[in-house]
Order: structure tokens, then C-alpha cells, then sequence
């Protein structure tokens, strides 16, 4: 449920201040250009998801590698909580999320065409801790991460056609 929410109010409104932006060079017609000017719509390959009641964008390309964290209550205030330059993840774009534990998790990804198999949690999206800095499935980007049973899931990623599973984030079979 929290995915589809976060897309309906996040991922539809971006395309649409995407198109506006990159296509007729105009500010986005459903939110006035607010969520331009904080160029939260000019990001793409980030990933998305909710935890007690807000959403987070974490990661992307925006111009550049991104290893920011966003987080918003509505979907039009957005305040950056997180930027990697000062500490923990790498900028990244092809990761994955989840929210499981009541934390969330960052999982893989890539930059520059180096790939990651790191796994970083945090319970506010401000505060990270790598969980793992070498999980010991294979590097990967483009992959699924999920929830289910209790455990999270990786699955694949462009090469790769693996599932790994985990109780923790640290310790994967």
C-alpha cells in the first residue's frame, strides 16, 4: 500500500512536472512549479517509500549523482534531511529500498558504472549506519528488493538472477 500511495502522489506528479520541465521548458501545472524549485522533480532513478506516515526520495541523478535523502508529509513540502557528501551512503542511482523493522534500508546500486552491494539503514533518513559494507551476494544495480514473511528479499539485477534473503540486513543466505 505505502508503494502505490507513494506513486499516485509522488511518482505521477513528478512525471508531470518532468514532462513540463524537460519537453515545454514551463513550470509544472499541478503544484505551481513548488516541487521544481526545490528540484525534487528533476530527479530520476531514485528511489522511493514511507515510513511512519512520511515519504522519502533517496539517491538518483539529477545533473550529477545524487546521495541525497527527501522527506515530505504531503508530497509538496519537502525538506532535505540527508546529504552523503557529509557522511555515510555513496551518491547512487539503480538501488533499492525498503522499509522493514520500522528502519529503512538502501541496498546496492550503482555510480560511474562501479556497482555496490553495501546495505545502509536509518529510522529517521537523517542518521545512517552501514549495516553491511560488502553483503555477500554479488555487487549489483537495477535489481528488487522487497518484504515478505519477515525477511527481506533481493532479488536479480541487470546480470544477475540470484534471490538472497535476510533477517537483519547484515547477515544474507
Amino acid at each position: 500500500v505505502g508503494w502505490y500511495i507513494t506513486e499516485l502522489l509522488l511518482g505521477n506528479h513528478v512525471a508531470v512536472c518532468m514532462l513540463y520541465y524537460f519537453v515545454a521548458d514551463l513550470p509544472c501545472l499541478v503544484c505551481g512549479g513548488r516541487l521544481c524549485k526545490l528540484d525534487i522533480c528533476h530527479f530520476f532513478s531514485w528511489v522511493d517509500l514511507i515510513l511512519n506516515e512520511k515519504m522519502y526520495l533517496m539517491g538518483g541523478v539529477r545533473g550529477s549523482w545524487l546521495g541525497d535523502v527527501w522527506e515530505s508529509e504531503d508530497g509538496f513540502t519537502w525538506q532535505q534531511v540527508f546529504d552523503s557528501s557529509s557522511a555515510g551512503w555513496l551518491a547512487r542511482h539503480y538501488h533499492t529500498s525498503v522499509v522493514f523493522n520500522n528502519e529503512m534500508f538502501v541496498i546496492g546500486g550503482e555510480k560511474s558504472g562501479s556497482k555496490f552491494n553495501d546495505v545502509w539503514s536509518s529510522g529517521d533518513g537523517a542518521v545512517w549506519v552501514e549495516v553491511v559494507a560488502a553483503a555477500p551476494f554479488s555487487e549489483r544495480s537495477g535489481h528488487a528488493s522487497l518484504v515478505f514473511g519477515n525477511k527481506m528479499f533481493v532479488l536479480g539485477g541487470a546480470g544477475v538472477s540470484d534471490v538472497w534473503s535476510s533477517l537483519d540486513g547484515g547477515t544474507w543466505d
